[in-house]
């Protein structure tokens, strides 16, 4: 038999008791903690509105949805009521914490109950279901627990929504594996442990503070970070790190077995071997920075950052979402959108349409899909594109239409597909709705011009739809708004290093000069924009100022020859110059401008916060080892350090640094193509231990 789907409850009719029961609610709350936007006629049918969480120095915590019923007056002991089931629907659509509030009139009292996401399931084939007030969950006007557990609720669901699920399954999965290693070490004396507590000291103090963000996105703020071993020698060790969870006492060194080995080694949970130097020994310190480095790399790469701390920023994620998703959201291309349209599009409309899009693909059998498990395409989700592109024109006008009779008809049943981009985050997205929900934004605005093209022609490439008017428009809009935006984008990722990832560093002024030439960009297919920054220093002053100006010949006479360190007189005040750059900068043609900026600017200063690291792990793997001794006709690996060299056409000198030296190998001219600086290889020929050299060799790994 088919199980029915829940449909969402259509609007209510308010009634007396109703409205009694929300100014009950609203005169009990701690008005000092908690702040109502609970309202008699709702925005949407399936909840009274929002409230949200204050600390108690008056920063919000989180908002939750809540639903307001009176409760029937013969059923207070317990208290109790009987809810059609469509109420539950909103807990599935939408990923906030939903709480169902039920007043008792006559004794002016309240209760919660918090509605999760599993209770759809449970409630599947039933029209309607009997929930119980917990006693306990009172609110009287006397009683402040229910604000703690708000808190306690309104945190979890954070971590919800916060970590990819791909992390915390391998995090989960470590710390179950973790179980199966030695914990009897505690109390024993080794002289390794010295440089694994340094190790862990860095790291863990590091994670606490100036790379939270690590702490929280790779490794789902854990307590502490442990490490467990499986081989510690003088010039070789294996290890791989695991959380350790704040309600669980464990050690923070294990040693690791053999069958340990083994599923760690074949799950890819982080096992790390090195058989040339145990640097993790001989530099604790080092090492630790370095895996930090390791992870932020991979933060940036994902993008992996919060980006929900600026209201521009958020908007500017969400325009860019809506236009790449406009179809699927049902959505007009428009310069503004209220919360409430996009909400409707992201939890109403994509659900359906996936759904409608899904079974017609299956029905027709497009692309040999049989199933709803061959939309993903060995993804961990279906990607929205993929959909699109497999249905023409005519096609999606129907499915269109079959969404807007399902709205009509409020079949708004539950999507249980798991769906994504390979571009913008839907996570983001909805992350970002949530904090301009958060921030009273009611509309999102458009930042940039779209286009202002007009004409018969059509154009060849993005540049082409822009008038020059558009992009300085844009160009103003972008710097208009960045240092603030860069600003609480640090704030939020990086709070303890504001002065190391600086967007202006040290320099007094900045001057931007910027031209935009539209011929150049239609003859090499090049952005129109390029830049001139000139970074000046004034006395050693310290300020926040740029100056965005046009190119023009005013400007031009201030600065054309200029050099480091010559004196500049901009607006009658005296300037060195420090330092000028020129770019190009197409930034504002694509999505989120803002955001990928400051990725720009956070991954320039991550290098140069951690160049010292870099050159030392370099020179480690200049210095690979070899071996603990040539001999004769031995196989050796290692990495090529000194030059790159052509095999094509003569025998060739390549020279080695191995742990007794540095060993010269003449190869005999039949290897094919080029071996590059730190590539592997495999070499085997006749030692001299006089001379040092290796005679007769030949490369035996495969050289492209």
């Amino acid at each position: 038999m088919n199980q029915k789907e829940i449909k969402p409850k259509p609007y209510p009719n308010t009634d007396e008791k109703e409205t009694r029961a929300v100014n009950i609610f609203n005169n009990l709350i701690d008005i000092d903690r908690v702040k109502s936007d609970v309202n008699i006629r709702d925005k949407y049918p399936n909840h009274d509105g929002f409230i949200e969480l204050i600390d108690i120095k008056g920063f919000p915590c989180g908002k939750i949805f809540v639903q307001v019923k009176g409760l029937n007056d013969k059923k207070l002991n317990p208290p109790k009521i009987q809810i059609e089931t469509t109420y539950f629907s909103y807990a599935n659509i939408d990923n906030c914490p939903f709480i169902l509030i039920g007043v008792d009139c006559i004794n002016e009292k309240v209760y919660w109950y918090h509605i999760k996401r599993n209770i759809i399931d449970e409630v599947k084939n039933q029209k309607s279901k009997v929930i119980t007030f917990p006693i306990s969950n009172i609110i009287d006007g006397k009683n402040s627990d229910y604000i703690d557990e708000w808190d306690r609720i309104i945190k979890n669901d954070k971590k919800k929504i916060d970590f990819y699920d791909e992390l915390k399954e391998e995090n989960k999965r470590l710390i179950d594996l973790t179980r199966k290693a030695e914990s009897s070490e505690i109390g024993i004396v080794k002289q390794e442990y010295k440089s694994i507590h340094i190790f862990l000291n860095v790291l863990n103090n590091l994670l606490e503070t100036h790379f939270s963000v690590i702490k929280s996105k790779i490794y789902n703020n854990p307590w502490k970070i442990g490490l467990i071993y499986f081989r510690y020698e003088e010039n070789s060790y294996g290890y791989s790190l695991f959380p350790i969870p704040w309600n669980k006492n464990d050690a923070l060194i294990k040693l690791g077995n053999n069958e340990l080995w083994e599923e760690i080694k074949n799950l890819g949970l982080g096992l790390k071997i090195f058989d040339d130097s145990n640097i993790l020994h001989k530099n604790p310190t080092k090492f630790a920075k370095k895996i930090l480095y390791d992870h932020l790399k991979l933060i940036l790469n994902k993008q992996l950052l919060n980006n929900q701390c600026n209201d521009i920023l958020a908007q500017e994620y969400v325009i860019s979402f809506i236009d790449l998703f406009h179809k699927q959201l049902g959505l007009e291309i428009k310069e503004e959108y209220s919360l409430e349209e996009v909400f409707f599009g992201f939890f109403i409309y994509i659900p359906i349409w996936i759904d409608e899009v899904s079974k017609f693909i299956i029905e027709k059998k497009r692309n040999n899909t049989k199933k709803i498990e061959d939309l993903y395409f060995k993804r961990p989700y279906i990607r929205i594109s993929t959909l699109d592109v497999m249905i023409n024109l005519v096609e999606e006008m129907e499915i269109k239409k079959k969404v807007q009779t399902r709205i009509k008809n409020k079949d708004f049943n539950k999507n249980s597909f798991t769906i994504g981009s390979d571009n913008l985050s839907f996570l983001d997205f909805h992350k970002c709705l949530n904090f301009l929900m958060r921030n009273n934004i009611t509309n999102i605005r458009r930042i940039y011009k779209r286009t202002g093209f007009v004409g018969e022609k059509k154009p060849q490439q993005v540049y082409d739809r822009f008038t020059e008017d558009d992009i300085e428009s844009n160009i103003r809009a972008f710097f208009e708004y960045i240092e603030d935006v860069y600003i609480d984008f640090l704030n939020i990722n990086f709070p303890y290093l504001i002065n190391e990832f600086d967007l202006y560093r040290n320099f007094s002024k900045i001057i931007i000069i910027y031209e935009i030439d539209l011929s150049s960009s239609q003859m090499i297919g090049q952005s129109p924009i390029s830049f001139d920054i000139y970074y000046l220093q004034k006395n050693g002053i310290k300020t926040r100022d740029f100056k965005l100006i046009p190119k023009n010949p005013e400007i031009l006479k201030i600065f054309k020859g200029k050099q480091q360190g010559d004196q500049i007189i901009f607006n009658n005040e005296t300037y060195f110059l420090k330092f000028h750059q020129w770019q190009v900068f197409s930034l504002i043609f694509g999505q989120t401008p803002m955001l990928k900026y400051c990725y720009q600017i956070i991954r320039e200063r991550v290098r140069e916060y951690f160049l010292d690291i870099i050159n030392w792990y370099d020179e480690l793997r200049r210095n690979f080892k070899l071996g603990k001794k040539l001999e004769l006709d031995q196989i050796i690996q290692g990495l090529v350090i000194k030059n790159i060299y052509d095999f094509k056409n003569s025998i060739n000198k390549l020279t080695i640094r191995t742990r007794e030296g540095e060993v010269q190998v003449l190869l005999d001219g039949k290897g094919k193509g080029m071996i590059e600086i730190g590539q592997m290889l495999t070499i085997k020929g006749k030692f001299d231990s006089e001379t040092k050299k290796i005679k007769e060799a030949r490369i035996l790994s495969e050289i492209n």
